[in-house]
């Protein structure tokens, strides 16, 4: 049996490869399919209707395109949502959405745990298990979009973890996010947090 393809790892390239070299469709399928995920939020194969009935099964059997699990949401009292994730190795990380003025920040999480053990931070006091992937990172972000019903208009790199430790998965994240063929979030809507890791600063920059 082939391994199943992770579909929220792929930017639209590597959508575009799969999907011509796979299963031998047409270029256009990957904006199709990109549209349903990342802009209608559908996640599942066979909701995809203008699709044929074919291509939906087999796309379902050999893609997978699941976010995260919720397994906990809590809402304070300013509005502020923070949900927990469950992964599919079992692992765990929290993400906040963020509601000022009408617009909608998303907090993200980058690792399970960190490395850094800063004195001031909860999310280091565990120890560090390990990064997450790009498509973990925008997991979180269109399930609370999905949740939310709305789109989402800022992203903080300001979960668990210190992005600039896990500087490619989040460097991917933000292409995936930033493609206008994808999700089409504005470069400038994106913020990342860090402790002062210098050289993921400097690799930003260029």
């Amino acid at each position: 049996m082939e391994e199943l393809v992770m579909g929220l790892e792929l930017d639209y390239d590597q959508w575009t490869e799969t999907l011509t070299g796979n299963f031998g469709l047409q270029r256009y399928r990957a904006d199709q399919i990109c549209q349903w995920i990342y802009q209608k939020k559908v996640f599942d194969f066979q909701e995809m209707t203008n699709l044929s009935k074919e291509l939906r099964g087999k796309l379902a059997d050999a893609v997978m395109v699941a976010p995260p699990i919720l397994t906990r949401e809590e809402t304070s009292k300013d509005g502020t949502k923070k949900y927990l994730w469950q992964f599919h190795d079992g692992e765990r990380v929290e993400s906040v959405l963020l509601t000022q003025e009408g617009r909608l920040t998303a907090c993200l999480s980058t690792q399970v745990g960190c490395p850094l053990a800063c004195t001031f931070c909860a999310s280091g006091q565990g120890g560090f298990v390990r990064d997450l992937s790009a498509g973990e990172i925008v997991g979180q972000f269109l399930a609370m979009e999905n949740l939310a019903g709305r789109d989402i208009d800022n992203v903080v790199y300001m979960g668990m973890g210190e992005p600039f430790l896990n500087q490619e998965s989040v460097f991917k994240s933000i292409k995936i996010l930033n493609e206008p063929k994808m999700r089409g979030l504005g470069i400038r809507r994106i913020t990342i947090s860090t402790a002062g890791i210098v050289p993921g600063i400097l690799a930003l920059a260029e």
